[in-house]
This record gives structure tokens, sequence and C-alpha cells, in this order.
């Protein structure tokens, strides 16, 4: 019996394609690089379905300058957890009038790993987004870590 989904005889499919969540799967990522030609036989595209040109990446820059003179449409501040604000944290605390110190007493913001909170148009900053990220505890910081919170931000923009 020939089987159209997958192009080859039913008793032939391998046992993975048995599964029904393989086989959607499978149908899916078929369906994704491969396309129809007018007689309707799918025919595999190596080539993305979307088109290189049009990708726009995501600018990202480290300054020193005050939170509050950033010209941007996005800032990014890590936060470690049970510690109070420091550094660049501090000032831009300073700026928005304790809005972080605020947060932290309400429990809204923790500093757990990978923890993010979004901050739209805060008071004292120039850009329209502020995102705080959770970096955990001040002493286990390392590569790893700062990669992940790195991850969580850009999963956010």
């Amino acid at each position: 019996m020939w089987n159209k989904e997958f192009g080859m005889r039913s008793q032939m499919r391998p046992d993975w394609l048995r599964n029904s969540a393989l086989r959607i799967l499978h149908s899916t990522l078929l369906h994704f690089f491969s396309t129809r030609s007018g007689s309707g036989r799918i025919t595999r595209n190596p080539q993305p379905a979307y088109d290189s040109h049009s990708v726009t990446v995501m600018a990202v820059t480290t300054t020193s300058e005050s939170p509050s003179q950033i010209q941007a449409d996005a800032i990014v501040i890590g936060v470690h957890a049970e510690s109070p604000p420091a550094g660049f944290a501090a000032e831009f605390d300073r700026a928005s009038a304790g809005l972080l110190t605020r947060l932290v007493e309400a429990k809204e913001i923790t500093g757990k790993k990978c923890e993010t909170v979004t901050l739209l148009a805060p008071p004292g900053a120039k850009a329209g987004l502020v995102i705080v990220v959770g970096l955990g505890p001040k002493n286990a910081l390392d590569r790893g870590i700062a990669f992940r919170a790195a991850s969580a931000f850009a999963a956010e923009v």
C-alpha cells in the first residue's frame, strides 16, 4: 500500500515513524525543507525557507555611560540574587528613584539565574525598554551563567 504522506510503502516505514509524535515531527520537517512540484511530487529543497537578505541583525554594544544617558531601544541590567543592586544596576536604581530596590523588596525581582523582568519606559531612562536579568548568587557567576542570562535576554527581545 502506497503512503502519500511519507512517500513510501507503509510496510517499508521505519519503526520510529510508527510513533505518532515522531511522525508529526518528521512530516513537519519534511514540509519545511521541501516543496511540491506541479505534479504534486515532493522534492527536497536544501535551501532555508527564508531569504537571508531580509534577516535583521540586532546590534549589541557595551558601554560605561550612565543608564539615564543611553539612547537605545533596550537596556539590559544584570542583578545578583540576595544582594542589593551594584554597579550599573545601582546607577539605574538612583536614576529611576529607587525602582529596582522597590521591585526587589516586593519580590518582583529575585535575581535568580536567567529570570527576566521587563520594564516598559521606566522613569530615569531614555530607553523605552529595560530588561532586568537575574545572574544568580554573586559568588557562582561564571561564563556559562552569563551566556544563559544573555540568551534569556535575547528571548525577551
